[in-house]
């Protein structure tokens, strides 16, 4: 979900939401709530700020990723490591 000041909205399939209750000529704080994020998302900042003239319309972005995270050891054919930064 992604809050303003009152309600809380959610997005659609694109990602995409509208926030109604952003005031204007004031600083305006919109944030995603991630704590209902899944659990393969991050967000990188989930506080973002808008300041828009009466009537606009603002379009602001979060940086979200989502995918699996995945720890693993790599060895070599002949069971020692590879060098640090091979390719």
């Amino acid at each position: 979900p992604v809050q303003g000041y009152a309600n809380a909205t959610t997005t659609n399939h694109f990602g995409k939401a509208v926030i109604t209750d952003v005031s204007d000529y004031s600083k305006n704080s919109l944030s995603i709530d991630i704590n209902h994020l899944p659990e393969d998302a991050e967000a990188s900042a989930s506080v973002v700020q808008a300041t828009l003239t009466e009537g606009a319309i603002g379009y602001r972005k979060f940086n979200v990723i989502s995918g699996l995270k995945a720890m693993a050891i790599i060895r070599l054919a002949d069971g020692t490591y590879p060098p640090f930064g091979a390719s």
